[in-house]
Formats: C-alpha cells, sequence, structure tokens
C-alpha cells in the first residue's frame, strides 16, 4: 500500500474534515508511522519485507520515521505468506501511539483485546511486547486485518469522533450483529 503524500493528506483533512471540526490536523509523520506499522503487519501476508530500515529509521514522504526494527521479520522469514481471510472495519486510529499495529503500546487495547478473544487468542495481563508481537502474529495465521476508514488519529472523547461515526458506519463491526466481532467470537468454525 502506499500512503498518501504530505499534499493528499492535508488536501483530504481540508476538503472533507476541516469544514467539521476545529481540530487542527493531526501530524503528518505519525499518520506515515501508523502506516508503516500497518504495512509491516501485510507484510506477513506478502512474505516479504516491504520497508528497509537504517538504524530503525525509515524516510518516507519527506519524514524520518523512528519506527524501530522489523517486528515480524523472523516470522517473515521463516513462515512465508498467508491468506486474508476476514476484514476488521474501524473508524480511525485514536490519538497518541494506542495504534493496533503497534507492538510497544500495552496499554488499554479494547479492540486490539476484542479480536484476540474473538479468534481465541489468549492475552495475559500484563501484556508485553513480546506477546502482542506473538498475538498479532496468531491474528495473521487466522487470516485477520483490521482496516481504518479513515487516515487521522482523532481522539475517542471528541465531539468530531461522534459526529464522523453518527451512522454507525464502523458499528456493524462492533455492536454484536451479524457481522460483528462479537458474533465472531461465539462462533466456533474459525
Amino acid at each position: 500500500m502506499k500512503p498518501l503524500t504530505k499534499i493528499e493528506y492535508e488536501k483530504l483533512w481540508n476538503d472533507n474534515f476541516a469544514k467539521n471540526t476545529t481540530e487542527i490536523i493531526p501530524i503528518y509523520c505519525e499518520y506515515l508511522k501508523r502506516e508503516i506499522q500497518l504495512q509491516d503487519y501485510l507484510d506477513l501476508f506478502i512474505g516479504k519485507i516491504t520497508h528497509l530500515r537504517s538504524n530503525g529509521i525509515i524516510k518516507l514522504n519527506g519524514c524520518d520515521v523512528n519506527i524501530g526494527p522489523h517486528p515480524f521479520e523472523k516470522e517473515i522469514i521463516t513462515a512465508g505468506k498467508r491468506k486474508i481471510k476476514y476484514i476488521l472495519i474501524a473508524e480511525a486510529p485514536p490519538t497518541g501511539s494506542t495504534y493496533f499495529y503497534d507492538v510497544t503500546h500495552l496499554g488499554k487495547t479494547p479492540y486490539f483485546k476484542a479480536t484476540c478473544k474473538a479468534f481465541g487468542i489468549v492475552l495475559t495481563n500484563p501484556l508485553t511486547e513480546v506477546q502482542k508481537t506473538n498475538a498479532l502474529i496468531a491474528l495473521a495465521n487466522k487470516g485477520v486485518v483490521l482496516l481504518d476508514l479513515f487516515p487521522f488519529a482523532i481522539p475517542f472523547s471528541t465531539s468530531f469522533r461522534r459526529k464522523l461515526m453518527a451512522n454507525g458506519i464502523a458499528k456493524e463491526f462492533w455492536d454484536g450483529t451479524t457481522y460483528s466481532i462479537q458474533t465472531l467470537n461465539s462462533q466456533q468454525d474459525f
């Protein structure tokens, strides 16, 4: 996947989001960091590493993104490709470092925990970086990918996020109806 350029990112915000909020545009380089984390996860399905790092830094679209080593490198080398079976749709990443595919984020992660539970992946408390990495690999082995509808990090507690989600765009995924993670959790045929 090719991330938005800074011009595309700003145009998307200005044309579709800025008029609905007093929030300022989220930082572009943080968006790129999340895109690289998602791509690192998608590398598990591709079967090869798509972003080369120099001392943990990737130069991309004018940003030096300090991302560290590829969290799935050994798994990609030993296991190769996987097939995508389930695409789960979320709203947008929250602000801060609470991104689903950030293996260093170990705090409150209800979407991650719900997804693991639905696919029979047991997590212990407290969550560790190794455990989160292994859980993401286990999700990939089951063919699970989570994608956000919006590229912008939007705080959960803002009226802007509630406005964006007013029609329940991602509601079907989380609320226990036919296609939700709750329903998947109750099925036994994974």
